[in-house]
């Protein structure tokens, strides 16, 4: 397997570190990676010095999705079958590496698996809640839901080609807009149940930003709806999920006091 990871970052997050951890611990399992870093000119070097294992890439404009889109265009001609990104304040689990041994032997186009939240100092805080059926995502989607998040995802690179990478005009849910624009296309979604990220929540994400992020959503949900899903199939839908994820939303409220993932997400642990 020959995959690309892309790491956006401003080159100031102290959690970098974890996530060359994570990126370490694949190219340990024998799986050909190459880790794409695009930062600012200025931080360049120091990130140079400090992660030589990564390829690093001057940033040519703001933004969390046009340094992702960057990354995947500065891999255009290696050689490379599946892609995935990991910001710089989350990290990949082992259960990643069982997600690429998969990718190898399934004609999916998409691998998600089980996303774990944990706080900035590193606790735990809960699980994501994810979609266990990956013909359900397209009517979550349409519901307002996340049915599964970018941490830990594969997706093959003639997918990412086909659509064209991230839209950069959703600075906050490119990410779920990028999986139905897939989804819609007749990409195939299969789901591991096994942990392959972790998603740090910490003060200043661009997740809390509940104003621009619900106004993007809609427009995602939007997008979903014309996979032509009726009223009726996406509340049984809904219903099934909320009914699967019952252990991780006590899960949540154990460790974070919190019901909701995205609430979860709102708020510093």
């Amino acid at each position: 397997m020959k995959l690309l990871v892309v790491t956006p970052t401003l080159g100031e997050s102290p959690w970098l570190v974890h996530t060359a951890s994570g990126v370490d611990m694949v190219r340990r399992a024998g799986i050909g990676i190459r880790w794409v870093i695009v930062c600012p000119g200025q931080r360049l070097n120091a990130l140079g010095e400090a992660f030589p294992n990564a390829e690093l890439v001057e940033e040519r404009s703001h933004g969390l999705y046009s340094a992702i889109n960057q990354g995947i265009q500065f891999a255009g001609d290696q050689d490379w079958e599946w892609f995935s990104y990991i910001n710089d304040d989350d990290g990949l689990l082992p259960g990643f590496v069982e997600a690429c041994s998969l990718a190898t032997q399934t004609d999916a186009d998409i691998i998600y698996g089980n996303v774990e939240f944990v706080g900035a100092e590193g606790a735990t805080a809960g699980a994501v809640s994810a979609c266990k059926r990956p013909a359900d995502a397209l009517p979550l989607f349409a519901c307002g839901i996340t049915p599964f998040t970018q941490q830990g995802t594969l997706v093959r690179r003639r997918v990412v080609e086909k659509l064209g990478g991230f839209d950069e005009r959703l600075s906050h849910v490119a990410d779920s807009e990028f999986w139905v624009r897939a989804l819609l296309s007749g990409a195939k979604a299969v789901r591991m149940d096994a942990a392959v990220a972790y998603f740090r929540v910490r003060p200043g994400q661009l997740s809390k930003n509940s104003a621009v992020m619900s106004a993007q959503i809609n427009a995602v949900s939007d997008l979903a709806r014309s996979g032509g899903a009726s009223l009726a199939a996406r509340w049984m839908v809904l219903i099934r999920f909320r009914c699967e994820n019952i252990a991780r939303v006590l899960g949540r409220l154990k460790h974070s006091g919190r019901l909701s993932s995205r609430s979860l997400m709102a708020g510093d642990v």
